[in-house]
């Protein structure tokens, strides 16, 4: 989306929210600039991004600046599960400081530096649990494959898990 048309947005939704100020539960899905033509698949993208918007509590989603969202908000929740299970299912067992070093390190990433100091421990305090990980979950975060398929999985993890995340 244009710079323009991005402050365009802003500017519109700012004149909705001061046009009706008692509409704090209101959320926009705005979808991709697109011809007249394909008007139609805006406003699906639109309305996808309002369902999206609903199930996370958000107020405003642009459905262009949706990245990996995107495409697991539009499969199957079932399938998502299980492919979560499948990558994760040895972390059940995992507490949630292992967790929360694997979201600080996933945020970073990769950069152990960052990471360990975000958590306030020692580098090798940081790779020790990293590699218990690996151990638990029989992957190297080397590996592109292995790291791409743990990230997707554990984004699924934090998004059906909000409260323990």
């Amino acid at each position: 989306m244009p710079k323009s048309l991005t402050y365009t947005v802003k500017e519109l939704l700012t004149s909705i929210l001061q046009t009706w100020p008692g509409n704090a539960d209101i959320v926009y899905g705005i979808g991709r600039e697109t011809t007249i033509q394909e008007l139609s698949v805006s406003y699906k993208e639109a309305t996808r991004s309002i369902g999206y918007a609903k199930r996370y509590d958000i107020p405003i989603v642009e459905y262009s600046m949706l990245g990996l969202e995107r495409l697991l908000y539009e499969v199957d929740q079932e399938l998502l599960e299980r492919f979560m299970e499948d990558k994760l299912h040895r972390l059940r067992t995992a507490d949630s400081t292992l967790i929360h070093t694997l979201k600080l390190f996933i945020k970073s990433n990769r950069n152990q530096k960052q990471t360990a100091k975000q958590l306030h421990v020692h580098p090798n305090t940081l790779y020790y649990r990293l590699k218990k990980v690996e151990e638990l979950l029989k992957i190297d975060f080397a590996n592109e494959k292995d790291w791409i398929d743990f990230v997707v999985a554990f984004q699924i993890f934090m998004s059906l898990n909000k409260k323990m995340c």
